[in-house]
């Protein structure tokens, strides 16, 4: 009986593992968005931008596969709807705000000069910007996954997440381990039928 209830946690384990843990979110500058689309831009880089709902440029920045948890963040203020400049969420002079939808264990922010795990934009400047793909400009909104940044020291500061690879590298790694378990259960379970056929007769 317990051999039954053992593979019944592992077959949850898995489950759990492969659904929870290993989705994957696809932050790109497109012309073709199949997700949520957050702004759109007038070329891959060196950008002018507009509010999503409009359609004058080609380009748009697309939110792919979020999980059903998710949070919104103040991502761009924009000075006109479209032809834009744009400016950093923590500035407050453009009319025009444009929002983001993440996932809800992510963390976001603007930071200057610093590389993320996850970057979704960048910008020319803090304000009165153009914009462009992650690596183009020094003004990064760089995302963290929160379970991943742990406190070392105040000399250390955060450790960075692993990459999407690593985790998913990972995931794989505990889903083979968990299979192999099962298999050297199978196998035990099997031997032990066999040496209580033997000893019956």
């Amino acid at each position: 009986m317990w051999w039954w209830v053992l593979d019944k946690k592992i077959a949850f384990l898995i489950v759990f593992l492969s659904f929870n843990i290993g989705y994957s979110v696809d932050f790109n500058i497109t012309i073709n968005c199949t997700g949520l689309e957050v702004v759109r831009l007038s070329n891959l880089t060196n950008a002018h931008l507009e509010l999503a709902n409009l359609s004058n440029y080609n380009y748009v920045l697309c939110v792919s596969d979020l999980p059903e948890n998710t949070k919104t963040y103040d991502f761009l203020h924009l000075y006109s709807q479209t032809n834009s400049h744009a400016q950093v969420s923590s500035n407050s002079t453009y009319p025009y705000n444009v929002s983001i939808t993440v996932p809800s264990n992510y963390y976001c922010s603007w930071e200057f000069n610093k590389t993320a795990n996850i970057t979704i934009l960048s910008l020319s400047n803090y304000t009165n910007a153009h914009a462009g793909q992650p690596d183009d400009y020094p003004w990064k909104f760089n995302c963290y996954i929160k379970e991943y940044v742990s406190y070392i020291s105040p000399i250390e500061g955060f450790r960075k997440p692993p990459t999407p690879e690593k985790v998913r590298t990972n995931i794989i790694f505990i889903i083979a381990i968990v299979y192999l378990i099962m298999l050297i259960c199978l196998i035990v379970l099997l031997d032990s039928r066999k040496s209580k056929k033997k000893v019956e007769k």
